[in-house]
């Protein structure tokens, strides 16, 4: 799978279950260190779809319409 393809899939089981540890997307994805760190540089800070949770966790962020 692409990077583009395992982020998709990472942000889809985001919104479904609002949050996952690092340890299950490793496993899930077959990731290494570098490539999970990566993955959570591109969901935390580029995109701000989630938050760190003591370096373990995943958490999704939830927006809700404001207007």
């Amino acid at each position: 799978m692409t990077f583009d393809e395992i982020l998709t899939q990472v942000v889809a089981l985001l919104q479904r279950e609002g949050h996952v540890t690092y340890r299950a997307l490793k496993r899930r994805f077959g990731l290494d260190d570098e490539y999970l760190e990566d993955l959570r540089g591109e969901i935390i800070k580029a995109k701000r779809l989630a938050i760190d949770e003591g370096g373990e966790v995943l958490e999704a962020i939830r927006i809700t319409n404001l207007w």
